[in-house]
């Protein structure tokens, strides 16, 4: 149900909604489901106790193999991480130098190849996965995956290593762009910033961890044993995929409700008057004026639905052989490969996430090219197995950030919401993302003395462990921003996200090398913290001024959103 934006000041525009009421009968404070679930039982956001529904468990089981499917794919030499050399890749460039004859220049253009292949990848495939659904996407980038590392075990040429590295990164550009639409899918607004911070640790576990076991791989059974493990647990994946992944995107109406109203004195949130001694569905009352009244989409007049016991539950048999098809057609389809860069023009809340998530993995990269090109050199001297070790402090890091703000993002716009008498802002989220910006320059700062001085490495991994502390919150805030406040077109979005991340993630490794040559180690660490926490400090204009800029957006939004295909997403 779509409403037009008016000059009103209390109109909500995308992305605000009435998440707590603040007059339950229960006279507590109840969370508001948003996206309104149908009552369809097939309905993934339905809730209900009842047995023939999406129970909690099938909610789980889905996004557990969505995550794992991150792990696997943020596994491989892809871009998707942070850099080439915190993925599995990197352990193996030595061996496959010494064996094969390949220089690191070369190995460096595979790179750039991979994330030519994410930004191409993401513009070309995404169209597919709003158009037939999430299930076969998944399973159809896991088979190709799965011939790709088949064929990476086994490469013997140059051309060959191009060309696998760009198609590893052109099937994986998926995974960051359907994973947040599959949280759109399955998961309401006070739950998704939990949601996306198991994503990035996910990513974490795939850039970070992978790479450990990819070094003791290459020392004990050479290089190649690491693509056939990779083979291995992508295989796995794509058996669990098809034998327990259920489609997750949803046709069903959303349920009906009462309508909620705004005062305009307070800003709160209102229900109509209620009798309290009849069964009847609430009447529409209201002392006020029309003028001073502003009526907000229809929401559900509970905080669970009631099943339609009319529609019948699909069988396990059914759900694996649904085929999930939008209605449009092929030039709606086409339209897809090219809204992302109109939608990136004219919202600026999307372009300037994009920005900072791409900030956010410059970062990273910088980081893991610093420590594949000097951990092996002297005085550190580390082996294949110990570059893989010293991403061990990029984890930690990240995994400390994600205990902290998965949880805390979803409770704290809660609170912050129960304060504006139950209305929820996406900029109410953005306050995470500022709090942790000290600790970029920070860690930079020491790692940055410790390669130009030769220091200890434990002190290189303290930086590292404290900039990657600080950049989680920018990953995961600004995905669960984009997603809250602009759900509608959140596919053309994250195309737009992935192309913009990476850009930078393709420049900086030819051009990073010669800059520190020229500059010096650390004057180029001064110089990235300097732009970054300026880029991040920007951040201040969206929480005070984001509403604004929303709502003077709201009617491009409106169109690009109706130029969508017919789902709930």
């Amino acid at each position: 149900m779509v409403h037009e934006i008016t000059d009103n000041d209390y109109a909500f525009p995308p992305g605000t909604v009435a998440i707590e009421d603040l007059q339950a009968r229960d006279e507590t404070v109840r969370t508001i489901l948003l996206p309104r679930p149908s009552r369809d039982p097939n309905d993934p956001l339905v809730r209900h106790l009842a047995k023939k529904n999406w129970a909690l468990w099938r909610k789980y089981l889905n996004f557990g193999l969505v995550c794992y499917y991150t792990f696997s794919v943020f596994s491989l030499p892809n871009p998707n991480g942070p850099n080439a050399s915190i993925t599995v890749a990197i352990p193996t460039w030595g061996p496959m130098n010494e064996e094969l004859g390949f220089t690191y220049h070369e190995l460096n253009i595979s790179y750039a190849l991979g994330c030519a292949g994410v930004a191409i990848g993401a513009v070309l495939l995404t169209p597919f996965a709003l158009k037939f659904g999430r299930r076969q996407i998944y399973i159809t980038s896991l088979l190709l995956q799965v011939g790709v590392c088949i064929w990476e075990a086994k490469l013997q040429t140059v051309p060959e290593l191009y060309l696998v590295t760009f198609l590893s990164c052109f099937l994986g550009s998926l995974a960051e762009i359907m994973i947040q639409m599959t949280v759109a899918d399955v998961f309401f607004i006070h739950q998704r910033g939990a949601m996306n911070s198991i994503f990035i640790f996910c990513q974490q576990i795939g850039t970070a961890v992978a790479p450990v076991a990819a070094g003791y791989i290459t020392t004990w059974l050479g290089w190649r044993a690491v693509w056939w493990a990779m083979t291995i647990s992508l295989a796995t994946g794509l058996l669990a995929f098809v034998f327990l992944y259920e489609e997750s995107k949803c046709f069903s109406a959303p349920t009906e409700g009462v309508e909620l109203e705004i005062n305009k004195e307070t800003g709160a949130s209102e229900r109509p008057h209620e009798n309290h001694e009849t069964k009847k569905k609430p009447e529409i009352e209201s002392d006020k004026q029309p003028s001073e009244m502003t009526t907000l989409d229809k929401l559900p007049p509970l905080y669970d639905v009631d099943i339609d016991e009319s529609i019948p539950s699909t069988t396990y048999k059914q759900r694996l052989l649904q085929f999930t098809v939008s209605h449009g057609s092929i030039s709606q389809l086409l339209l897809h490969t090219y809204q992302p860069f109109h939608v990136m023009i004219y919202i600026p809340g999307i372009l300037y996430m994009a920005i900072v998530y791409g900030v956010s993995w410059a970062v990273m990269t910088i980081i893991g090219t610093n420590m594949a090109t000097f951990m092996p050199a002297p005085p550190y001297n580390f082996s294949a197995s110990g570059v893989g070790l010293m991403t061990l402090p990029v984890f930690v890091g990240t995994a400390i950030g994600m205990a902290i703000v998965g949880p805390s993002s979803d409770r704290l716009i809660l609170y912050l919401a129960k304060r504006r008498n139950g209305i929820y802002e996406p900029e109410m989220r953005l306050w995470l993302l500022v709090a942790f910006i000290p600790l970029i320059p920070t860690g930079l700062m020491v790692a940055g003395c410790g390669f130009q001085y030769s220091l200890p490495w434990p002190i290189i991994a303290v930086g590292f462990g404290a900039a990657s502390l600080g950049i989680t919150p920018a990953i995961s805030v600004s995905l669960t921003y984009v997603t809250d406040a602009y759900t509608e077109i959140l596919g053309d979005a994250m195309v737009g996200i992935t192309f913009v991340r990476n850009i930078p993630s393709m420049v900086i490794p030819f051009f990073l090398l010669p800059w520190i040559s020229r500059m010096g180690l650390l004057n180029v660490y001064i110089v990235v913290s300097v732009i970054s926490t300026v880029i991040f400090m920007i951040t201040f204009i969206f929480i005070y001024h984001g509403k604004r800029i929303r709502t003077a957006t709201a009617t491009r939004y409106r169109w690009f959103a109706s130029r969508q295909f017919n789902d709930r997403i």
